[in-house]
């Protein structure tokens, strides 16, 4: 019973500190210069879009209401998903070019290399390109 002691204390220990570890990629977003992300899994995609049918107020709208939203100046701004238990984090780092009318994503998950952070990324994804259409049609 003594050497299962021994074992278990290092095993909760390495499960509490180990996501710990992970949530400092959220920090990187935070910086003053609001850079995109250059973790090596990061997916970028671009979403190209007539600018006189975009209606941003409305894309800006239903973002917030679905995602976790910082936004630092007039062109970018960064979101997550809400945190549940158990479950990865998608996060992505949005850029605008509203003159040529492209938005440049990049996407990545905390922890990163996992089945679950790839698929928050793949559904991030998904939502996004509907609030985009839907943006174009409203």
């Amino acid at each position: 019973m003594d050497s299962l002691d021994n074992m278990l204390i290092p095993i909760a220990i390495t499960g509490i500190i180990f996501p710990l570890f992970h949530l400092q990629r959220l920090k990187y977003l935070d910086m003053a210069n609001m850079a995109p992300p250059e973790f090596k899994d990061v997916r970028k995609r671009v979403f190209n879009f007539d600018s006189g049918r975009f209606d941003y107020k409305y894309f800006l709208d239903q973002i917030s209401e679905t995602y976790r939203v910082s936004r630092e100046n007039q062109n970018s701004l960064k979101l997550r998903t809400k945190y549940f238990f158990r479950h990865a984090i998608g996060c992505a780092f949005l850029r605008f070019d509203k003159e040529v009318g492209h938005i440049n994503v990049y996407y990545y998950s905390i922890p990163g290399y996992t089945r679950g952070g790839t698929r928050a990324v793949e559904k991030l994804d998904k939502t996004l390109e509907e609030l985009i259409r839907r943006s174009l049609n409203s």
